[in-house]
């Protein structure tokens, strides 16, 4: 394991240590439920947009119809709320499909237009059935008993049920993105026309991960409307999807972390700063965007990743340039490498360099093992310059049989040069 994947771990750990004390640190329980609701929903917009490439301008069609959803059937049918968040969610998933089955076939800014403008429909239709409550919204919803038999109208009670929730739906979207779905995903960000050429259906994939990124947002707004107790307008208003946009931009796009992390921002400012400047809270929000996005071009966490991944990539520079065997105690390698004293003249590691505009690759066939991926400079250029041997492959093979594995038949078939050299 990586020394950056354990301090993942070490954070994602932290994290979850924190929200289970919380309660105890003196943190609002219900600021607290309020703030896990809208990373979840800041997490399943950033599925779509952050790891599918699609904008979308409507998610607010699929949090605030939940909401409602949820809040009815609760309310006015008396079903638990394990039942009443079922249905929200649901019912944001067949709204995601028809949705989706208009939009996907669109790119860029017409597919943005067509979830605005659907979402649009969405919030006419809230204000106006009367099921909604029109302008009031639908108030008073019981949080009700959990299966049945859980009561949740305690603080402490409901604030476990929604931590367990959320948890495991980071961990779902977690699995999502490391499946070999999420990499086909990614596939399609990058290079949709690649992603076509190679067989697959991308506009299935889009579709699913569209119906999936509302299913979850749906699941977030449901839990807001148990937790709070009501659904309003301003949950299905345009400005809700442009709330969500924000936070994700704010932490990172494409990051897991960047959307908790700015929606944290997000809600901490509105519930510190709404009782002292009212209405004004909007505009330092959007300054402090404004600043970040001069600042920090791949949001916070984007850009503490990219800084990371730097210091990573000169620390595995500096160690293949300058690191030397601790020792010349004759092992297997040396053995194996003195077989092979024409070609290598008594250095101690035969590397195989690949060069490519952007990276170098070396791969050690004394040890049979991938070496290091780093990226070229001009300090490289020069130091493979210093100690390069050129070797014919064929030559090679037929006086040493033993390199002809499945490897090296691989790299005989390509570009590669050799170097021996005992500075590496």
């Amino acid at each position: 394991m990586t020394n950056s994947k354990k301090m993942t771990r070490i954070i994602y750990l932290a994290l979850l240590v924190l929200l289970l004390l919380a309660p105890t640190l003196g943190l609002y329980p219900v600021f607290v439920m309020k703030l896990l609701c809208f990373a979840l929903f800041a997490c399943a917009f950033n599925l779509l947009l952050g790891f599918t490439g699609l904008l979308s301008f409507g998610h607010a069609a699929f949090f605030g119809s939940a909401a409602y959803i949820t809040g009815w059937f609760i309310k006015s049918l008396s079903w638990t709320p394990e039942l009443g968040i079922l249905a929200g969610t649901l019912g944001a998933a067949l709204i995601g499909i028809v949705v989706g089955l208009v939009a996907i076939r669109r790119q860029g800014i017409y597919f943005a237009m067509i979830t605005l403008a659907i979402a649009q429909m969405v919030f006419f239709a809230c204000l106006q059935a009367p099921f909604t409550g029109g302008e009031d919204g639908l108030q008073g919803v019981p949080r009700g008993n959990l299966f049945g038999w859980l009561s949740l109208e305690s603080d402490t009670a409901m604030y476990y049920f929604v931590v367990a929730l959320c948890v495991l739906c980071f961990l779902f979207i977690s699995r999502i993105v490391n499946s070999p779905f999420g990499q086909v995903l990614k596939m399609i960000r990058e290079n949709e026309p690649r992603a076509i050429s190679l067989g697959y259906q991308v506009d299935r994939y889009k579709l699913l991960a569209f119906v999936l990124s509302a299913a979850l947002a749906g699941l977030a707004g449901s839990l807001k409307t148990v937790v709070m107790g009501f659904a309003t307008l301003s949950d299905v208003h345009w400005s809700m999807s442009g709330e969500v946009i924000l936070m994700t931009l704010l932490g990172g796009v494409g990051t897991f972390l960047g959307p908790v992390l700015g929606s944290t921002i997000v809600i901490g400012l509105q519930n510190l700063l709404a009782d002292k400047v009212g209405s004004w809270v909007t505009v330092i929000i959007g300054v402090i965007f404004v600043v970040c996005v001069l600042a920090f071009r791949k949001g916070i966490v984007g850009e503490a990743q990219a800084w990371l991944e730097r210091r990573r990539q000169a620390a595995a520079k500096a160690k293949l340039l300058h690191h030397k065997p601790k020792t010349n105690k004759p092992n297997k390698a040396n053995r194996f490498n003195s077989r092979l004293h024409p070609y290598l003249n008594g250095c101690k590691q035969l590397l195989i360099f690949k060069q490519t505009h952007t990276h170098a690759f070396a791969l050690d066939f004394t040890q049979r093992q991938f070496v290091q991926s780093i990226r070229c400079n001009a300090a490289l250029h020069r130091h493979i310059g210093r100690e390069l041997v050129h070797i014919d492959f064929a030559d090679l093979l037929a006086r040493e049989p033993c390199l002809a594995g499945q490897r090296a038949q691989y790299v005989a078939r390509t570009d590669f040069f050799f170097a021996a050299t005992d500075n590496l």
